[in-house]
């Protein structure tokens, strides 16, 4: 059993603590993050005002907070591959997409960006912020925000298949990466080789 508040992921962190994040903290760690995550975007939707420190600045934290824990995971996989973290990031990946979907599928949210933009208040924003306001309707939009009940479902089907495919894909050409073999017998064929490349190319 983890105990979750030692978990490193859940840690307050600029750099990932990539020394000391293992498989056996990616269940509990991501799980826990996502249930914090539940809570705040419930928060969020109940206290929301068309305005930037009450919409687009909380908003910013969540995703961004969500793309550092999902990262290190994603790169300590990509660096430090293994059966175990697969197990883990495969038990949780479903999670984390489906937590995806409901924030870029949030009405409230999208309801509130559309009424910034359409407030009195539009021509005042710098170009820089009427581009994020916008971005972030049409992303709402590709993210299935206005889709039926129906289709929204078939919609999130397909993108966690998508996800899953997507995953396996990656490990496969990662498996087929470390399985490739090529015996040298020449050396004309490497010649002009550093040997730092030849080192690397041995292993």
């Amino acid at each position: 059993m983890i105990d979750v508040e030692s978990n490193p992921l859940l840690k307050d962190f600029y750099f990932p603590p990539f020394d000391s994040i293992e498989a056996k903290h990616v269940r509990a760690g991501v799980r826990a993050f996502l249930k914090k995550s539940e809570f705040d975007l419930e928060e969020l939707e109940r206290t929301l005002e068309p305005t930037w420190p009450k919409l687009v600045e909380p908003l910013e934290r969540l995703v961004d907070r969500l793309a550092v824990v999902w990262g290190a995971v994603s790169h300590l996989k990509a660096v430090k591959d293994n059966a175990d973290l697969r197990s883990a990031i495969e038990e949780v990946q479903s999670e984390k997409v489906a937590f995806e979907l409901k924030l870029g599928q949030s009405k409230p949210i999208y309801n509130v960006f559309k009424a910034i933009r359409k407030s009195s208040d539009w021509e005042a924003l710098s170009d820089t912020r009427k581009r994020i306001v916008e971005a972030q309707l049409k992303e709402a939009v590709l993210n299935g925000v206005a889709l039926e009940d129906d289709k929204r479902e078939e919609f999130n089907k397909i993108e966690q298949e998508l996800t899953k495919l997507s995953r396996k894909f990656r490990e496969n050409v990662l498996d087929s990466t470390k399985m490739f073999e090529k015996l040298i017998t020449d050396k004309k064929e490497i010649k002009g080789l550093s040997d730092t490349a030849l080192g690397l190319a041995a292993d």
